[in-house]
């Protein structure tokens, strides 16, 4: 059954926004589950996260609420761990492949230039065999 069927009959009265868990403080905290787990925030295990744990891009927005440290039941109602995760800089073969969309590509990161020219020069990089 699909996640969202499976969430509506567990639990009808509540609304579920799924956010992948990507930043190492949150993996670290919930390593301990089993994978997959939906944890409600009201949990012990989430209560030790405060929401710039889960999303730090938030810092400047939450920041301007006054809500730089709320924590993660404050804001969100359930996490879903799905185990801890990896982060690749590393191309697929298929991408690699592909030198058309490569020069494309190129072509445009290079003229907005700095971190993202940087970034898929340094992940080009990584894949060469």
């Amino acid at each position: 059954m699909p996640l969202g069927t499976l969430l509506k009959q567990a639990y009808p009265e509540q609304v579920f926004t799924v956010w992948p868990i990507t930043e190492s403080i949150p993996n670290a905290a919930l390593s301990s589950l089993k994978e997959p787990s939906l944890l409600l925030t009201s949990q012990p295990e989430a209560k030790r996260l405060i929401f710039l744990d889960v999303l730090p891009k938030a810092k400047v927005c939450l920041g301007a609420y006054g809500h730089q440290d709320s924590s993660v039941d404050e804001l969100i109602d359930g996490l879903l761990y799905i185990g801890e995760s990896e982060l690749s800089t590393k191309l697929p073969n298929s991408v690699i492949q592909d030198e058309e969309w490569l020069k494309v590509v190129e072509a445009r990161l290079t003229i907005i230039g700095g971190r993202p020219l940087s970034a898929f020069k340094e992940m080009l990089s990584n894949s060469q065999p």
